[in-house]
């Protein structure tokens, strides 16, 4: 695994999120759900922009989400999630990110909604947000607690920000176990790398963590099932690209930096491998304060 300092990561997650924001755009959220993430199925659901919502409801369910909360919506993407939370329920929602072009969408995207003044945005870094102490009834984080690199700092950042009871709710992608040779090493870090993430994380490290930040009452799902769909799904838009990565290959070098795009494409081939051979499980963490 790569090793790299705070600052050098958060400039390469920034980099990633600007970069993939018109690909994003394109090829995986719909007006309707604006969602960045795996989703979830079920034997109901009809199609991917269903499976981005159940997995909201899922984690508004588990996580007990009431209209009278607030809700810190910490690495908010273009403000899914966040918005669905204000329509839904009718809760008051902050969501946080360090990418200017994910606030910019988001905030539109709430106005677009009718919810301007129930889902706000605001560029902040979730590692150290400014925000005043026990200011949230929950956190909820899909997919972007992977980028933090400490993530104890993260997590104590997080309860600090809690109201006394408050909840925490993460859905993320883990690593299960340790690669074998270097080339299961290779594919998974072509997964993390072409997705703007620099260190594993591993699937029993976040409890560990929870109960040194003072959480309690932690409880996990493993969700790996409902993601099955989407992991084929990712691996042939990666096939259907596959035509345009010489001359992708051949713009990286000539402009002398790394193409995002080309990294998607290297991580939606790499994550159905490693997919299969049980490398990573998608999960689900709640806990308290």
């Amino acid at each position: 695994m790569t090793h790299i300092n705070a600052e050098t990561n958060k400039k390469l997650v920034i980099e990633y999120y600007e970069r993939s924001h018109i690909g994003y755009r394109l090829f995986w959220y719909g007006k309707n759900d604006l969602a960045m993430h795996y989703g979830f199925w079920d034997a109901s659901t009809k199609n991917r922009s269903e499976a981005l919502i159940n997995e909201n409801r899922f984690l508004a369910e588990k996580a007990n989400i009431k209209k009278e909360d607030r809700v810190l919506d910490a690495g908010c993407g273009v403000g899914g999630s966040a918005i669905w939370l204000a329509r839904t329920i009718g809760c008051n929602v902050l969501g946080i990110s360090i990418a200017p072009s994910n606030i910019r969408e988001a905030s539109e995207n709430a106005k677009h909604n009718n919810v301007p003044d129930l889902a706000v945005f605001e560029l902040r870094d979730y590692m150290r947000t400014g925000l005043p102490n026990e200011t949230f009834n929950v956190v909820w984080a899909i997919e972007s607690f992977c980028h933090a690199l400490d993530k104890k700092t993260l997590f104590f950042e997080m309860h600090r920000l809690l109201k006394p009871g408050g909840r925490i709710i993460i859905a993320d992608g883990f690593q299960k176990r340790p690669t074998t040779d270097a080339a299961e090493e290779g594919m998974w870090q072509r997964t993390l790398h072409g997705l703007g993430v620099y260190q594993t994380q591993w699937w029993n490290e976040h409890k560990e963590h929870l109960r040194e930040c003072g959480f309690k009452n932690i409880s996990r799902w493993d969700m790996t099932g409902q993601v099955k769909k989407t992991v084929y799904y990712i691996f042939w838009l990666g096939v259907v690209f596959t035509p345009l990565v010489p001359l992708l290959t051949a713009l990286e070098k000539f402009f002398g930096h790394r193409s995002v795009m080309l990294g998607n494409w290297r991580a939606s081939l790499a994550q159905r491998r490693a997919f299969e051979k049980g490398l990573w499980l998608y999960g689900v963490y709640y806990a308290e304060k």
